[in-house]
């Protein structure tokens, strides 16, 4: 697992998980699946070119949903643009997108 902080400071959550902390640069490379777990807004400010780092076959899974009230405006996605589309000419490769309604107060307080 990886976030945009450095794989230190994922060392509690990797402990209770078993999940191996590393770099947004090594997640990606020798992986089956790829789970995306992050907000619309990071998806362009992404290391360039770090999907290329991937497996052809890696499959990329998008699990992120767009809030336009808690993020930036994506106009793209406002005018009509489904988000798996938008993802895919972020990242330049095929994603399917996981159904991800619930909003994570929610989780957080009623999981």
């Amino acid at each position: 697992m990886a976030n945009s902080k450095e794989p230190d400071s994922l060392r509690e959550l990797a402990a209770q998980t078993g999940a191996i902390p590393v770099s947004v640069e090594e997640v990606v490379q020798d992986v089956d699946i790829l789970f995306l777990v992050l907000p619309q807004k990071a998806f362009p400010v992404l290391p360039k070119g770090l999907l290329e780092k991937a497996k052809k076959e890696t499959i990329d899974i998008d699990v992120g949903k767009y809030y336009s009230f808690r993020e930036d405006r994506i106009d793209e996605l406002e005018n009509g643009l489904t988000e798996s589309v938008w993802v895919e000419k972020q990242i330049g490769r095929p994603v399917i997108k996981v159904l991800n309604s619930i909003i994570s107060n929610a989780l957080a307080g009623a999981g």
